[in-house]
């Protein structure tokens, strides 16, 4: 298991810089003019120079690449031309509320979608399975987009619920950068109804387009699972239903589901641009939004390389998770 270990943290590394790299590339060859984006359209030719000079512009590809791993080392992600501060100190401040709606939405999507999968599975054909299986198709197939536009206009424009974006009007104390946390740990409720009022709508909407996926997995896995051979023994021995489901089936049929919780993770922390544009929530996708806008290539490599980073992770902890579940899987080691 170390040795699996080590060799996946080692091999982080030429991940990384392959995306890296690849990052690069796209923005040498995009036909806009960085420099021209961030001195403006009244800026003088000199002004403009100055900016390809500074963030070395002029020079070939590799050496920009040079340049941006030399800093990297040193924890520099370089400077938003933007914002004018550092891109790390940026991340920082819109990581928080980027995990926040993506820890609810990741909880709210396996809520929903594995207790439905495995009821699909179990109650094959029956109106419940055709419910679940309708859920999960509109899940997959409906645009995250059209679906943040269609709960804003029911639950914000013609009932009047919920509020329609934003993260939290309430005058907080920040302490750890967590809305919830942070109203807890001030004892402030206002601040804290206030806060999940405005996760609500953002939260399902991402929920709901991940919770399909995992029906369909989970779905698919339990009824393999059901008809595998030690089910049916465990049936013949007479045990009950409840402990064949979820004592036999349920444990071996967890890995596939897993899998998507792991990638769907990883996309939901990483995948958040378009929806938190949609709902003007202030976290990473939102700042990501605004740099490709404003062509700020150190925003938007900075970015992409913690949205990188989210995803191998992601991906690391769940094959370390197959090994717990399932101690037939030997990681890095020859079974015995």
């Amino acid at each position: 298991m170390g040795n699996y270990i080590l060799r996946r943290l080692l091999l982080l590394i030429p991940t990384l810089l392959g995306i890296l790299l690849l990052i690069f590339v796209i923005a040498y060859v995009i036909p806009a003019d960085p420099a021209r984006a961030w001195a403006g359209p009244k800026a003088r030719p000199e002004q403009v120079e100055l900016l390809r000079q500074r963030y070395h512009l002029n020079d070939p590809l590799y050496l920009q690449v040079y340049y941006y791993l030399k800093n990297l080392l040193h924890g520099d992600l370089g400077i938003s031309a933007t914002t004018k501060r550092p891109v790390l100190d940026d991340l920082k401040h819109f990581f928080p509320a980027t995990v926040e709606l993506t820890i609810v939405a990741f909880t709210l999507s396996i809520l929903m979608g594995v207790p439905l999968g495995i009821l699909s599975a179990v109650k094959r054909n029956s109106l419940v399975d055709h419910i679940s299986r309708v859920l999960a198709l509109l899940g997959v197939s409906t645009p995250l987009f059209w679906l943040g536009l269609l709960v804003q206009f029911i639950f914000y424009f013609k009932l009047g619920w919920l509020p329609a974006g934003g993260r939290c009007e309430v005058d907080l104390q920040r302490i750890t950068g967590f809305v919830i946390l942070d109203s807890l740990l001030t004892h402030n409720m206002p601040a804290l109804v206030d806060a999940l009022k405005r996760l609500v709508l953002p939260s399902f909407t991402l929920a709901f387009y991940s919770m399909g996926y995992l029906v369909r997995i989970t779905r698919g896995s339990m009824l393999e699972a059901l008809q595998s051979e030690y089910v049916v023994t465990a049936r013949a021995k007479g045990l009950p239903q409840r402990v064949v489901i979820y004592r036999h089936a349920l444990k071996n049929a967890l890995i596939p589901p897993l899998t998507v919780m792991g990638i769907r993770l990883g996309w939901l922390l990483a995948g958040t641009v378009l929806l938190e544009t949609i709902f003007a929530w202030p976290g990473m996708g939102r700042y990501a939004a605004g740099s490709i806008v404003q062509v700020d290539l150190p925003a938007v490599v900075g970015y992409t390389l913690i949205s990188a980073l989210v995803m191998v992770f992601s991906n690391f902890f769940v094959d370390i998770l197959y090994s717990l579940i399932d101690p037939r899987i030997r990681l890095g080691e020859k079974a015995r």
